[in-house]
């Protein structure tokens, strides 16, 4: 059994990766110029721009390429959404995750989870703890339980600490204003 070229240099780009960089680039210029639809491929391109090189809009590309050669490349819809929640582009992620959610073998409880992720950087603590009691429904594992639980009070800790300083901006709102009718 033979493996193709694209294969083959797409193997060697993911045994590079991240330790060696420039192997990993070679090997996916390769594995690309050999298959420009290579779902594997382009998805560890996205990764590199998003990552180590630090250029989003390029990821962004590669991360759509990937989806277009392969719609139900699975790894491709997280790491993309991970990387539009990062940009504030949160009804895109919305979309993607609304998206994968119907893809046969897609993990449920990490795209319930992104989505609460996205619900918490939008300050909306109380879906996020809502969208995690949810996921854990989808929990395979004792460890993505734990970091669930985990999340949870994470975001617990952070809801109390909102409140905390809503309420002391309108107790210093009062005292000043109490402070101006006096003079």
């Amino acid at each position: 059994m033979s493996v193709h070229n694209d294969h083959s240099y797409y193997l060697k780009a993911l045994d590079a990766y991240p330790m060696h960089l420039e192997e990993a680039s070679e090997a996916l210029g390769y594995a690309l110029s050999y298959n420009g639809e290579h779902a594997g491929a382009l998805y560890l391109q996205a990764r590199l721009y998003a990552g180590e090189l630090n250029m989003p809009g390029e990821a962004i590309q590669y991360f759509e390429e990937t989806l277009l050669a392969d719609d139900r490349y699975l790894p491709a819809y997280f790491s993309y959404a991970i990387l539009l929640i990062n940009r504030r582009k949160y009804e895109k992620a919305t979309k993607l995750l609304d998206k994968v959610w119907n893809i046969p073998g897609c993990d449920r409880a990490r795209v319930l989870y992104l989505k609460a992720w996205l619900a918490e950087t939008d300050m909306r603590f109380k879906d996020a703890l809502n969208l995690l009691d949810e996921a854990r429904l989808y929990c395979t594992c004792n460890y993505q339980m734990r970091f669930l639980d985990e999340e949870g009070t994470r975001i617990t800790n952070k809801k109390v600490l909102q409140k905390k300083l809503k309420k002391s901006k309108k107790d210093s709102k009062q005292t000043d204003a109490t402070t101006e009718s006096r003079s």
